[in-house]
């Protein structure tokens, strides 16, 4: 071999090297040539995990190989399609931007059983629904039966039938969920109370009060405020009465620090006050509020927040105790407002939308984020943060919708369900009360 030859031979080796490193070293760090754009752009991903696993995956209407959990490297940046599918379960689909060097990442896509939901036996059967907070556990249902009153409580799975007679005034629940009380009235105010470990009817307490009561107040199951337009009273371990006070009360609530009330002064406005919980009549008034007097506290705020729901003029304040001289938050044109279990968020409804907002203790976003917007009816809401999901009935079906519109946009409906209440949600089971049947739903 001549030395030219030789020359030629590492020349072209020098210059293959100096073409082919550059491309193997973009080529590991994510870059591809586009054909359709004739340049070499950075590449992305899209990883997908849904609830229940095994799902097909669609992308721009091409079905992909694997099954979820899926994930799919070396995208060029643009819009994808993607359309998830799995027979018996409701359907997921989005339109996912990619960018280079990003992984699209959908970790909690929920798929619904399109199975109808099973009926609970005859002994939850009842005649209508009298009082039920979605974001408790507890539900007074009217029975046609010699029991008037069926308790039902979604974490322990029960009915119970109550011999409580008369006319029902008021229910509450205590600071923790754990208790239920209601007041009945017939020749006297009856106060009963019922906790979880007292399901039976041996061990449900009855406790007569000695003056008549609109309106009433649970600490726990042993201490409680009553009260009507002219005075107010507390019941202390469900049996001896005192610390009776003149006040125009329009809501109360009992707190461990104090005693929280909203109240008309003399000049017709609304006041927020601390009360004491010995003596109420040592108190300090907090803030004078431009409220209705069918204002209501909402329970479960956050530490140092009270919120209130204003009936009359529908909508929703938040109060942060901490700093009075901070304006209470608003949210306008709201009926109905739950906190979820651990204070993190707040549900807002109306009879067509359904909203959420994420408390912030540093105040930074002050909005709230509407999830859907819708034609029917809202009856009920119930905030599941446990999957990420709102279930709401309307007249006649079931939804879900998710509390991350960029995971989940869409609402899905499992099923029809005519005339349906949400009672809650307990061990991955949703519980509907429709048609003076209790019904379970299991959510995967």
């Amino acid at each position: 071999m001549t030395r030219t030859t030789r020359r030629i031979i590492a020349g072209s080796f020098i210059l293959a090297f100096l073409i082919a490193a550059p491309l193997i070293i973009l080529y590991a760090s994510g870059y591809r040539y586009n054909r359709k754009r004739g340049t070499i752009q950075g590449t992305g991903a899209i990883t997908i995990s849904t609830k229940p696993k095994g799902a097909t995956v669609a992308m721009n209407g091409i079905v992909q190989n694997e099954l979820t959990p899926f994930r799919i490297t070396q995208l060029f940046p643009t819009t994808y399609h993607l359309k998830i599918e799995k027979q018996g379960y409701t359907s997921w689909e989005t339109t996912a931007v990619v960018e280079p060097w990003e992984n699209k990442l959908y970790p909690s896509v929920r798929l619904f059983s399109l199975t109808s939901p099973e009926a609970l036996p005859s002994s939850c059967a009842y005649h209508s629904v009298l009082s039920h907070n979605p974001s408790s556990s507890w539900t007074l249902l009217s029975s046609s039966s010699t029991d008037p009153f069926v308790l039902f409580n979604a974490d322990n799975k029960k009915c119970v039938s109550l011999n409580t007679k008369g006319a029902l005034i008021a229910t509450a629940e205590s600071l923790t969920g754990n208790s239920f009380a209601m007041l009945t009235q017939t020749r006297q105010t009856i106060l009963t109370l019922v906790t979880p470990s007292l399901i039976g009817k041996d061990n449900i307490k009855s406790i007569p009060l000695k003056r008549t009561a609109t309106h009433f107040a649970l600490l726990n199951d042993r201490d409680a405020w009553v009260w009507d337009s002219a005075s107010i009273s507390r019941v202390l371990n469900l049996g001896s009465q005192y610390l009776n006070a003149k006040l125009n009360v329009i809501d109360i609530l009992p707190m461990h620090d104090g005693l929280y009330t909203l109240e008309t002064d003399s000049t017709g406005s609304v006041a927020l006050r601390l009360r004491n919980n010995e003596d109420p009549n040592v108190y300090r008034t907090l803030l004078n509020l431009a409220l209705s007097t069918e204002s209501q506290f909402i329970g479960h705020s956050p530490a140092d927040t009270i919120t209130l729901l204003d009936r009359r003029n529908p909508r929703v304040v938040l109060i942060d105790l901490a700093d009075t001289t901070i304006a209470p938050l608003e949210f306008p044109l709201i009926t109905h407002a739950a906190w979820s279990k651990n204070s993190e968020y707040l549900i807002l409804s109306n009879d067509h939308e359904i909203s959420l907002y994420h408390y912030d203790k540093k105040k930074n976003d002050q909005r709230a984020v509407l999830l859907t917007r819708i034609s029917d009816t809202i009856r009920s809401v119930l905030l599941i943060p446990e999957i990420g999901y709102a279930a709401y009935a309307t007249p006649t079906h079931l939804s879900f919708i998710s509390i991350d519109p960029e995971i989940d946009a869409y609402p899905h409906t499992p099923f029809s369900l005519p005339e349906s209440v949400i009672l809650g949600f307990s061990s991955d089971t949703l519980y509907l009360a429709s048609q003076n049947t209790i019904f379970r739903y299991e959510v995967p």
